[in-house]
Formats: C-alpha cells, structure tokens, sequence
C-alpha cells in the first residue's frame, strides 16, 4: 500500500459476530479482477510493474500468515485503488470450535 497507495492509505477495524476485520485501503492503481487471485501466488508480477523492482505486493505471504492464524484474506476494488481485508475469527469463535 505504501508503495502504490500514492497519498492516502485507510485502515479500518470491525467486529461483526464472531469475527474480528482489518482493512487497509489504498488509492493506487488498483488491482484488476484478472489478477486478484494471481497476485496471491508467491513471486506473482502483474504485467504493468514487471518493470519496476521486486517480487510482487508480499501478498502471498500475507495469506499464508492469515491462514496460521484461521484467517481469511480478500481484495476489493476501491475505485481506484485496493481494500485489502483480514478477518479472524474471535477468541470466543475459537474456543466455541474447540469445545464440544
């Protein structure tokens, strides 16, 4: 988001039942539909920025943390830009699954 966030990046928190949200909102270029399922491949480099330097968003790892942790990660549009979104579930959601 830093990287192409240009000037404004937005991080929200919800609770909702019994899970936990963390958005982050950019105002970059955004993510076509096409690839936002790709960009979550490890080294995954979208045409446009093929050029520039680096390994792609680190979005693949962002998953895999996410999903140590039972998490979901999902990518909207944010006209322009990207919403990233990390949702867990909540220490009673645990607990409530462990427990019979």
């Amino acid at each position: 988001a830093i990287k192409y966030g240009r000037q404004r990046i937005t991080v929200r928190t919800a609770t909702c039942g019994e899970t936990v949200a963390i958005s982050l909102a950019d105002s970059g270029p955004g993510i076509p539909m096409a690839d936002r399922d790709k960009v979550l491949e490890r080294f995954y480099r979208a045409d446009a920025s093929r050029s520039s330097p680096g390994s792609g968003l680190g979005l693949s790892l962002v998953r895999a943390v996410a999903r140590l942790h039972d998490a979901a990660l999902t990518i909207e549009d944010n006209c322009p830009g990207v919403i990233a979104t990390l949702t867990f579930p909540t220490a009673r959601a645990e607990r409530s699954r462990i427990d019979p």
